[in-house]
């Protein structure tokens, strides 16, 4: 009789898999009663960039699908190249940071010594911290982070797209020179993660803060391509770079998404 009953216990898993029919990735599958399997549905370009950068956070990796879903969504994904920074949307260790992106692939390099944390990277210092990427002409520049503690100028080589601001300033700088394409007064938060977003059009550069337009800004200059994006002293959780210019509604639109998806859990406004 035992050995019957073990026999039994042993085609339980056989029986009940015989009740499931096929059901789409990304429903729950029942197995008998009582049991749900999730099956996850992860977007394939999500899927090779998970391999690529060895991302194995589970929350990560939903959080990496559920973006490039909406991106594409958007019809933007071809147009634009962009790179999470949060230790659990990329490598989350060494001075590699993968790009994400239908542009291209774009891996940047971390130079002077930020690390990696949950929120981002950290750049502690002046003078050329950040990531340093191939020649890539921007049209549209998207920044996700903390805005810097403080003022002034510094020295960066030359292409480089850097965002220079204090609590009272933002400031797109593109060489060593100084040379300003956006100058605005417009204040984001040193300590809030900020969504900064610039549309860089052939006579204007227009400004988009935390969903909020700031229009057009008269101090624009033209820009080249970028090898260097950064922001000094502070915490950046995302860069990305668009070669088209993207409309306010886009920058609007790639906003909510980033906070719903990569954003989740950073208090964004």
């Amino acid at each position: 009789m035992r050995i019957k009953f073990l026999a039994f216990l042993l085609l339980l898993p056989v029986l009940a898999l015989a009740q499931v029919s096929f059901i789409p990735p990304g429903n729950p599958v029942k197995i008998g009663d009582g049991i749900n399997i999730s099956v996850p549905e992860f977007d394939p370009d999500a899927i090779a960039f998970f391999a690529r950068a060895g991302v194995t956070n589970a929350t990560g990796k939903r959080q990496i699908s559920d973006f490039v879903k909406g991106v594409k969504a958007l019809g933007l994904w071809s147009n634009m190249v962009c790179w999470p920074l949060r230790s659990t949307q990329n490598a989350g260790t060494g001075s590699t940071a993968y790009s994400l992106g239908g542009l291209g692939t774009y891996n940047g390099t971390l130079v002077n010594g930020p690390t990696w944390g949950t929120t981002g990277i950290t750049i502690p210092t002046v003078g050329g911290a950040g990531m340093s990427i191939s020649s890539l002409t921007p049209s549209s520049f998207i920044y996700v982070g903390t805005n810097r503690a403080s003022g002034g100028n510094d020295t960066y080589a030359n292409n480089a797209l850097v965002l220079q601001a204090s609590t009272n300033i933002l400031s797109l700088r593109k060489t060593s020179d100084g040379t300003i394409i956006l100058d605005s007064t417009v204040a984001a938060s040193t300590t809030v993660y900020n969504f900064i977003g610039v549309r860089i059009a052939t006579n204007d550069a227009q400004l988009t803060v935390n969903g909020v337009s700031y229009g057009t800004d008269v101090s624009y200059n033209s820009f080249g391509a970028a090898t260097l994006l950064g922001v000094i002293t502070s915490t950046a959780s995302f860069f990305a770079i668009g070669n088209t210019g993207f409309s306010q509604a886009q920058l609007f639109a790639l906003h909510s998404l980033y906070k719903s998806t990569l954003g989740a859990g950073l208090g964004m406004p």
